[in-house]
């Protein structure tokens, strides 16, 4: 169980407040906290968090904001992938070379490859947010029954927030 939070918002936010979300998420991920701010067009900004409860890959690999180089595509991901050694095997025939053994990174490939009908190829559990720096867009997608939980919420400026929990 991680903790995952994404602010999209028209102003920068402070660190006090980024490490006030990352306490609050503490207990779904006390493996690794990290964040990454990025600046977006028209002086808008997005902030991804997560909060890591490591299970699949014990290693740093595994650390997220998860983040594609070539693409410029992030991805933050709560839950598990069952089949995802399945869609890893799809994905290296294609030519996709893998620096972990996570199902995250499988994740995020698989949503470089097919875009959002990843979504179509997943067995599991989950919650997750990309940002497809490329298209200048965000896709957020959970698992039908709901089982890893994803609220969001749009403050009266505008600025949108997606948590894992609600009190973020």
């Amino acid at each position: 169980m991680c903790g995952i939070t994404a602010i999209f918002s028209s102003q920068q936010q402070s660190d006090r407040l980024i490490s006030s979300l990352h306490k609050m998420l503490l207990h779904r991920g006390p493996d690794h906290q990290n964040f990454i701010h990025i600046n977006l067009e028209n002086h808008r900004h997005l902030y991804l968090l997560h909060n890591r409860l490591s299970i699949v890959d014990l290693t740093n690999a595994g650390h997220q904001p998860m983040h594609d180089q070539t693409t410029g595509v992030y991805l933050i991901f709560n839950g598990e992938i069952y089949n995802f050694r399945e869609i890893r095997q799809i994905l290296e025939t294609e030519g996709f070379v893998f620096q972990s053994n996570t199902d995250s990174e499988v994740l995020l490939k698989g949503y470089i490859h097919w875009g959002k009908d990843v979504v179509q190829k997943l067995n599991g559990m989950f919650a997750f947010i990309v940002w497809d720096s490329r298209a200048q867009k965000m896709f957020v997608a959970r698992d039908r029954f709901g089982e890893k939980p994803l609220y969001y919420g749009k403050a009266k400026n505008g600025d949108i927030i997606f948590s894992s929990e609600i009190k973020s």
